[in-house]
């Protein structure tokens, strides 16, 4: 497997997204349409905590709505947003890129299910 391909399988890689649209497109859903999506974030060890609120502050400067996960003094980070297109792909992949800078870890998203109408 080449490196490049070897990238894509993190929270935040395009293939472990793509494994989440099969998941949506199994219950009728294509992903364009905008919803809230939750990103999930949380620190890699005791001292990292400490950090959490300038990755917050960081991700409030990206437009996210913030809390608290309630597990692992993590966080939660929403928007809405079409899931379908390469620039979903792209910010997931900037999110997995951000975290390790607080000594974090993207843990990736979830979405609702929102079934087409066509």
């Amino acid at each position: 497997m080449s490196s490049a391909h070897a990238n894509e399988h993190f929270p935040g890689g395009r293939l472990l997204n793509d494994a989440v649209r099969t998941a949506l497109a199994a219950e009728g859903d294509d992903g364009r349409t905008v919803r809230k999506v939750e990103h999930f974030a949380y620190p890699q060890g005791f001292f990292s905590r400490f950090k959490k609120p300038a990755v917050a502050e960081a991700l409030a400067e990206k437009g996210f709505n913030i809390r608290d996960a309630h597990s692992a003094g993590g966080l939660i980070f929403s928007h809405e947003v079409s899931v379908s297109s390469e620039s979903f792909d792209a910010l997931t992949l900037e999110l997995f890129t951000l975290m390790p800078e607080y000594n974090w870890v993207y843990d990736g998203w979830e979405s609702i299910v929102l079934r087409s109408t066509e």
